[in-house]
């Protein structure tokens, strides 16, 4: 009796301590050293589900091959032991209602003395299976917190990737926006809130990082007082009829800079009703004044080819009129010469002379126009040519109109006409007084030096111009008048147009064809009713040279005289041309044409002592008759003649050199120091 009460103290103490070990086997592996020291009991194994050995010293042998040692912890009990049924063994379920952890076997030695422990085993193995189910749920309660744990950390890795990915994005599309000069915003029409990203701070004019708040208010404030009315009503209509909205403005930044910007809205509509408008607004000024120049190249462009057919019309109808006036001219200058001194109408003639001489001016100013007849060129010091043609000014202003005068003290050296310089500010000083009328005011008239960078942007004309020199002189002429209107401006420059009388309107034209010869060129500047500025840019020269002048001989023919060839294509230049040959002693011989020049030349190459050919003419032009005539003739003295000036007809390098060029209508004495010339300076 004291055995067994010792032998049950035992399984009782046992049974207190399941709670200390830490998994199912090591409770099977104490369960069984434990149970067999149970009387009757021979040996004693445990099997747990999922473990990969039983516990214990029974035979193994049975349970190779059991499904119980590969399946996890389960409620099924369709599992079996091999050893129940068997004789001497008792079968043990370690199991709960809800579930299966394995079986507790005992091998019986003596069964007449295990009965009296049966119930003690059996509460002893209820002990292991409760100790079982709560390491088990203590191992399922570690599993779901080793997941929930995993979870937790992936969920904070997965955070925080996206939030870095969130943040590069948001700092690319910073970056971005900024780039394009684009930001957005959201208009929350419930909550009344408006929301702008970094780069609308930014077009408005305000460091997003010390402007955290923003308001349909803080955006109005830069529109200009005629547009707020227009974009808020855009922005009403886009909330109450869902109309979306595309507008551009010039707006003014809380930097005080002029900003022209595109805004878009759209509303997002839930349910029937506008919740939201989210829109854009962009910094276009770059694409405005992109604008801006590309119609100002068309301006040009278009000024540029009306200045070209204008220039072609008159340089041809000039061509065409001095060849004209040669013949009218030189029938004059003889029926001057052979007609009596006392004759009655010899008078008339004298005035048919001076209204061809006039006729001949205005077509000279024609050819001034398309920047030909520049004149004779020589270096003039501005400040010295202005302050000397100061009195002349004075006295033709009206006496209300103050001259005032800015000028360098050493002024710059340029290459110009010093008449014809003095014939552009004579008009300059005309058209300001003309601009004063009645009124009071003043002109100012200026010298001063301007680099490329310095010189107005805006060049009137020519419009192609482009600066050559590093330096440039200005001419500057202003006045208080009444100003230039827009639509004048694009006209300025146009041949005979006035806002005077007709009959006036070559000077601004001819002002311009000179200043173009001498490489320059004119800046107007001026606002209608705010006084006009011109400016005259002539490129600076290095120093300051001598004038030269060429001096000219008197010359009487040789008694014996000589023979020239005159080529010209109009019948009538070449009439009156003999006539004059003939006058200073000459025997002319004429001919229509190039080739026909060439074939009279190999006729009377011998008697033939100088050649006038005209330069434009058809088949074979001057140029190539005068290199057929020198590969007869290489020392042959040759006069070009042409209707346009000297510098269009020698805009070409050409191989062989002439001795003269007379340029159309000329007189009888400007015949006879070209032929002088040339026989002076003889090939």
């Amino acid at each position: 009796m004291h055995a067994k009460v010792k032998i049950i103290g035992q399984l009782s103490a046992a049974e207190n301590i399941f709670h200390v070990f830490s998994s199912n086997e090591k409770i099977g592996d104490f369960s069984a050293q434990a149970l067999k020291k149970v009387p009757g009991v021979a040996s004693c194994s445990i099997c747990i589900c999922g473990e990969p050995r039983p516990s214990g010293d029974l035979l193994s042998d049975f349970c190779d091959g059991c499904d119980i040692f590969s399946s996890s912890v389960c409620s099924d009990e369709g599992l079996v032991c091999r050893f129940d049924g068997r004789e001497n063994h008792e079968i043990y379920f370690l199991k709960t209602s809800a579930r299966f952890f394995g079986f507790l076997i005992l091998e019986i030695a003596e069964p007449d003395i295990f009965p009296l422990y049966s119930p003690f085993v059996s509460n002893f193995s209820s002990a292991m299976t409760i100790n079982m189910e709560n390491i088990w749920q203590k191992e399922q309660l570690q599993i779901k917190n080793t997941a929930l744990e995993e979870h937790r950390h992936n969920l904070e890795s997965l955070v925080k990737k996206r939030t870095q990915q969130l943040e590069k994005s948001e700092h690319l599309l910073d970056i971005t926006q900024k780039m394009a000069k684009i930001g957005g915003w959201e208009w929350d029409v419930e909550k009344q809130t408006m929301t702008w990203t970094a780069e609308t701070y930014r077009i408005h004019g305000l460091d997003p990082d010390k402007h955290e708040k923003c308001s349909s208010e803080s955006s109005l404030q830069c529109y200009d007082s005629a547009d707020r009315p227009v974009i808020w009503k855009a922005f009403q209509q886009c909330i109450k009829d869902k109309t979306p909205y595309d507008m551009q403005f010039c707006i003014t930044t809380f930097q005080n800079q002029r900003v022209w910007i595109r805004t878009m809205g759209f509303p997002v509509v839930e349910g029937s009703r506008v919740t939201r408008v989210i829109g854009n607004i962009k910094d276009i000024s770059d694409y405005k004044k992109l604008e801006e120049e590309h119609i100002a190249l068309e301006k040009k462009l278009h000024h540029a080819r009306k200045a070209e057919s204008l220039g072609r019309m008159a340089g041809a109808i000039a061509h065409h009129f001095n060849n004209q006036l040669n013949v009218v001219m030189g029938n004059l200058e003889m029926a001057l010469e052979d007609s009596p001194a006392d004759a009655v109408y010899r008078e008339n003639l004298t005035a048919a002379m001076h209204a061809a001489q006039k006729s001949a001016e205005i077509s000279g100013l024609m050819l001034t126009y398309v920047g030909q007849g520049s004149g004779e060129t020589r270096k003039l010091e501005l400040s010295r040519l202005c302050l000397s043609y100061l009195p002349i000014l004075r006295t033709s202003l009206p006496g209300g109109i103050a001259l005032e005068t800015d000028f360098m003290a050493v002024g710059a050296v340029v290459l110009a006409n010093a008449n014809h310089m003095q014939m552009i500010l004579s008009h300059l000083a005309t058209n300001a007084a003309e601009a004063i009328g009645e009124n009071t005011g003043r002109i100012k008239l200026a010298t001063r030096i301007l680099s490329v960078s310095d010189i107005p942007k805006l060049v009137t004309a020519p419009v192609d111009w482009q600066p050559g020199a590093k330096m440039y002189a200005c001419v500057e002429v202003s006045d208080t008048g009444c100003g230039i209107s827009d639509q004048d401006m694009e006209k300025l420059f146009d041949p005979f147009f006035t806002t005077k009388f007709t009959g006036r309107g070559l000077g601004l034209s001819v002002a311009l064809g000179w200043v173009k010869s001498w490489d320059g060129a004119l800046c107007v500047e001026s606002k209608k009713g705010r006084g006009t500025c011109v400016r005259i840019l002539l490129p600076v020269q290095e120093n300051m040279d001598s004038p030269q002048t060429d001096a000219v001989s008197q010359w009487q023919p040789d008694a014996k005289g000589g023979t020239v060839l005159l080529v010209d294509d109009q019948d009538a230049v070449r009439k009156i041309g003999e006539v004059m040959l003939q006058r200073l002693g000459f025997s002319p011989i004429t001919a229509a044409s190039g080739p026909e020049a060439v074939a009279v030349f190999r006729r009377h190459q011998d008697r033939i002592c100088c050649v006038i050919t005209d330069l434009t003419m058809p088949d074979m032009d001057g140029w190539e008759t005068l290199a057929a005539l020198r590969k007869i003739q290489p020392d042959l003295p040759v006069i070009l003649t042409s209707g346009h000036d000297q510098t269009k007809a020698m805009n070409r390098d050409h191989p062989e050199k002439f001795q003269g060029f007379l340029h159309k209508p000329y007189a009888l004495v400007q015949l006879k120091n070209a032929l002088y010339k040339a026989f002076q300076n003889k090939v």
